[in-house]
Parts: structure tokens; sequence; C-alpha cells
């Protein structure tokens, strides 16, 4: 089991969340065995979008978060998860509906209750629409429900969040459309990543996969 390095404090510029599922941003030192924090616990996702803006080499800082700050691995990256109402129950959702050639590796935190640890692959970086997704399956499968289908997923979202953005997930999943492979962010054909920057971090930093559902549904 890995160790872990003192936790960040700081506090974020967050919307209240209704999850209570709360995310810490981690590096693997693979030579001391220590995951050391590179962010304090937040609450929106929205930040890892951020993320994958810092691994094309875009950098900015937005609601108090500086993605220049973390230290990010090729491979991927690790989350201590905290307040995880079932750890079972998110094993099995994100077993059912992530994608099977890039699977995350969840595992339990022998360090106080309700928590865990998530590996996500690099490969769920390599735009805003996968990481969002992901994610947000994540918070989906902290509400205390089962989750084993897409439909399952996307019937829950509509019921406990927005209609926003579920259907067409219905029909992309993983495989966004070709028209939209291209891009590693997506507004709309005046706002994204083929357009030269320097780019509007707020956008970035919303460009979740219901955004890209709003601008590139055809």
């Amino acid at each position: 089991m890995y160790k872990i390095a003192k936790a960040i404090i700081k506090e974020y510029n967050e919307a209240i969340q209704s999850n209570p599922l709360r995310w810490e941003i981690c590096y693997l030192d693979k030579e001391t065995n220590t995951l050391i924090p590179q962010a304090a616990k937040m609450k929106c996702k929205d930040f890892f979008n951020d993320l994958v803006a810092a691994y094309k080499g875009e950098f900015f800082e937005i609601y108090n978060f500086n993605n220049k700050s973390v230290k990010l691995a090729e491979e991927g990256v690790y989350f201590r998860l905290s307040y995880v109402k079932d750890f079972e129950q998110m094993k099995i959702s994100l077993d059912a509906l992530c994608n099977p050639e890039h699977p995350p590796v969840l595992s339990k935190y022998p360090y106080g209750k309700e928590k865990a640890l998530l590996f996500i692959p690099r490969w769920y970086f390599n735009s805003t629409y996968y990481i969002s997704l992901l994610s947000h399956i994540v918070r989906m499968s902290n509400y205390g429900k089962s989750i084993t289908s897409w439909e399952e997923y996307s019937d829950l979202t509509k019921e406990l969040e927005s209609s926003l953005g579920s259907d067409v997930v219905l029909t992309w999943k993983w495989d966004l459309p070709e028209h939209l492979k291209e891009y590693w962010f997506f507004c709309g054909m005046n706002h994204n990543s083929n357009k030269k920057g320097p780019y509007y971090s707020s956008l970035i930093h919303n460009n979740g996969f219901k955004s890209w559902a709003q601008y590139g549904y055809k």
C-alpha cells in the first residue's frame, strides 16, 4: 500500500454540490512509494478539465486552482476519494461503464472510513469529454443506487441532475463522432482546441461532456 504525504489545505471557488464526494489529485513518487497530494480536497470535477489542458501544455489559474502547480505522470493521475458511500457499488459502476481498453483502478484506502484510491489512466485526459464523462460516472455511482448499464446511468442522471447531454452520451459513449475526434476541448466551431490560443480558461474549465453534446451533436 502506498504511503500518503501531508495533505494540502486550501479552498477553491466551487459551486455547491449535492453529492458529498471529494477528490484529491495525487502524484505517485515511485522511489518512495508515496502518493503526494498536488491539490487540496475539491468537490468540483471541472478542475480535471484543467488537467487536460496541462497535459496539452496550456497553463492557467482559475477559481484559485493553478494547473501548472500540479505534477502529472505520463501514465495517468491518482485521486484520493473521500466520502465514498459504497465502495463496491462504485467499483461495479466503473467496471460496467469505463472504456474496457483503459480501465481505471479503484482500490480501498486503509486509513479512515469512506475513502478510496482511484487511478485514472492518461487516455481519459486526452480530451475534456473523456475525463468529464468518467468523473461523472464516479459521482453518479456515489448516490447509493445501482448503475450497471448506460441506460441506468442516463436515467439516474436525468432523475438526480439534468437531462442535458444524457441521450447523446447513450449514443457516443467512449467513441466520439469523427468530426469531434481531432479536438481536446470543443465549445463550437469558434472556440475549440484547433483555434490558435491563448484560450479562455473558463471555456476549458466548463467544457464537460454536456458542453460537447450541446455544441457537437449533429
